[in-house]
């Protein structure tokens, strides 16, 4: 079994309610999870020996960045977690930086909110996407757990014309969307146009 604790960076205290993923090494077939209780703690049992990867996620409503361990948020660069025979893991410990998010409203062009669309927020120095969400039946989308820093967002339908923010089709020309920590930066709305 692999065992630890999830807390918050900034003031140490226990986050409960987060999911904890063990990732085979090889594979990268999820081979267990466990969610952290009141104290933070979380017991993912039932592992066959071997390496494995181990991450915990935040969902859509949460500023906390996802990690993997030893504190990176990149899977790739994860650390290996061994497990042995007979004996658990302990001490695979996680401390959450808070992060921020970004909303908005995507309508068509005569106003009406659009649902299922994809907003997608790039790290706006090197362009590389980094989170998504999809708008709700109200339009509205919130793209949660993103570091703080500065993004370039887009929104996409296979119907409507890819549009960045605010209303350019091209990612260099898109405007920089500021985030930081434990806020969302709200207004960042989209007209789509409906492909010919």
């Amino acid at each position: 079994s692999i065992t630890g604790r999830v807390t918050r960076e900034d003031n140490g205290q226990p986050i409960q309610g987060l999911w904890v993923y063990a990732h085979d090494w090889d594979t990268g077939n999820g081979m267990g999870s466990s969610e952290t209780d009141s104290k933070g703690e979380y017991h993912v049992p039932g592992l066959v020996p071997g390496k494995y990867r181990v991450c915990v996620s935040t969902d859509e409503n949460q500023y906390y960045l996802t990690e993997c361990y030893d504190d990176v948020r990149d899977y790739s660069s994860a650390l290996a977690v061994h497990v042995t025979a007979g004996q658990p893991t302990s001490n695979i410990d996680f401390s959450l930086t808070m992060g921020g998010g970004i909303t908005g409203l995507v309508t068509d062009a005569s106003g009406t909110p659009l649902q299922n669309i994809w907003v997608s927020a790039y790290d706006f120095g090197t362009g590389s996407w980094v989170r998504q969400a999809q708008t709700g039946a109200d339009g509205m989308y919130l793209i949660s757990g993103l570091a703080q820093g500065s993004y370039r967002v887009s929104a996409y339908s296979p119907d409507y014309v890819y549009t960045y923010y605010d209303d350019v089709q091209i990612q260099s020309a898109a405007l920089p969307v500021n985030v930081a920590k434990g806020a969302d930066t709200q207004g960042i709305d989209f007209s789509l146009e409906q492909r010919p």
